[in-house]
Parts: structure tokens; sequence; C-alpha cells
């Protein structure tokens, strides 16, 4: 029998009056079913909804879905998916973060898969929908697989560092805001349709040093370059983009000739690190 996980979601506006026991949910996605529900009222008045759904429920940390909860009367209202708790974890435990982020050990099967500790599920470790390198994303748990070449997959990204000085009206600054200078920054492919003159970057910030993204401009970043990323907290958040593919690196590549081509335009010299 397949695993199953609880979502906690949230109504959209005021909770309904009418009870459901159990409730329809349309659209169902990718024909995905609710298995059970539970509405739990909390301290300080809100209600939330507890549903039971099958492991391979799509859904992805660091976003939000939305699905509807439909009486018998025909009466709907929408749910907003807030977070996917895996079996073996309560859903409202303080420390469940602490238990997803502390790496299992996982072993591989005679089929050379994976199976997961937490979620009995087997994936290959090339399977992108499943695995990032780091947690398997099906449950959500850190993982520990065997040799650390093993476990993790590289991948392909633009890198840089931030400027060392910058002009601010009449006051040059000394990097910005959220990075000190010479930060190394890693890129996001073209997320927008303004010619990659803004640029979403993931680096260490001035305080607390902690990983966050930020928007710069092209003009902020010094001494671009296509380069192979094993760090396995910037693979966790540019999975969705980049990949160590050869067609990931010459987009890499791409990207940096039309930096270094855009600095010529501009009358500027390609930035160096010094």
């Amino acid at each position: 029998m397949e695993s199953t996980a609880t979502l906690i979601a949230r109504w959209v506006g005021e909770p309904p009056i009418w009870g459901f026991e159990p409730p329809r949910f349309s659209p169902i996605v990718d024909e995905q079913r609710i298995l059970a529900c539970e509405r739990r009222k909390q301290t300080n008045g809100s209600e939330l909804v507890l549903l039971t759904v099958p492991i391979r429920f799509p859904f992805k940390r660091y976003s939000t879905k939305t699905i509807r909860a439909v009486n018998d009367r025909g009466h709907w209202q929408e749910l907003e998916i807030l977070e996917k708790v895996p079996p073996g974890i309560e859903p409202f435990s303080p420390d469940r973060f602490k238990q997803l982020n502390t790496p299992l050990q996982a072993q591989k099967t005679w089929l050379g898969q994976i199976l997961c500790p937490r979620c009995k599920v087997q994936f290959r470790i090339s399977n992108r929908a499943q695995w990032n390198g780091i947690r398997h994303l099906l449950c959500g748990q850190a993982l520990r697989i065997g040799q650390l070449e093993d476990q993790i997959m590289p991948i392909w990204c633009v890198v840089g560092n931030m400027i060392q000085k910058r002009q601010a009206g009449d006051k040059v600054w000394s990097g910005t805001k959220h990075f000190a200078p010479g930060t190394k920054l890693y890129c996001f492919p073209v997320i927008w349709g303004n010619g990659y003159q803004s640029i979403k970057v993931i680096g260490l910030g001035r305080r607390p040093r902690r990983w966050i993204e930020v928007v710069i401009q092209w003009r902020w970043l010094q001494n671009p370059h296509a380069q192979l990323i094993y760090k396995p907290a910037v693979i966790e958040r540019l999975w969705d983009h980049w990949d160590g593919s050869s067609k990931s690196k010459g987009l890499a590549e791409q990207l940096v000739n039309q930096l270094h081509q855009m600095a010529q335009d501009k009358g500027e010299a390609p930035q160096k690190e010094k």
C-alpha cells in the first residue's frame, strides 16, 4: 500500500459554515485524490484543514497551490496548501522541519534505485522530479546516499562576484545592502524579458550570513563566467533552472558572452575581479 502524506491548508477567505463528510475537491490535480480531511480550530481562532493524500500528490516546497472544496449542495470555497507533511511526522510538531533537514541514510536496491526511508518510495538519482541532490522531493526528506559523488549531481550556471565599488548618485558605495564586495553570486537564467538587464542571484548575505535571493543590475556582476557547481545549498535552489547537461553549459556560456557584449556596447570594459 502506498504511503500517505498530510497537507496543511487554510481557507481563502472566511471559513465556510457548512460541514463536509467527506468533501469533494475540484479540480483534482493530476487525478490525485483526497483520502480524508479534518477541520481543526487554532488557538487564535483561525481554522486549518488537514488533508490526507497519497505521497505522490504533486506539491513543491516554497510554492503555493489552491484546490476547491465542494459540499453536497454544490457550494465551494478555495483552500491554499501551506505545507506537505510526510509520513512519520506529526503535522504540528515543533521539530518537524528539523526532522526533514536531518539527513537519513538511504540504501540502493539491487535494481540501482534509492529507497527513501521516510516515505518508502523508490527513485533514481537521475529523476529530477524526485531528487535534487539533497532531498527526496516527494516527501521533502534530506537523504545521505553512499559517497558524495553518488549523491550530488552538479549543475552549470553563471557565476560572478559582487562589484567592489558602485556609483549611486553622488555617492560611492561598497557592494550593496545585501552583499559585501567580492561575494560569490550564482545567477538564475533569463526570467524576465528585459535582456538580462536585471539578474536574480543567490549568495551569502551580509547579516545574517545565510543564503538569500536578490535581483541585481547586470553592471554589479563582476567577472561573470560559466562554472560547474557542487554546493548542495545552491543546487537545491537552482535545480529547476539549471542542470549538468551540455545544453545548460551552452546556455550559461551564451549568457556570459551576452554580459560581455552588453558591457562593450555601453562603453564599459568587462569587469574582472582584482
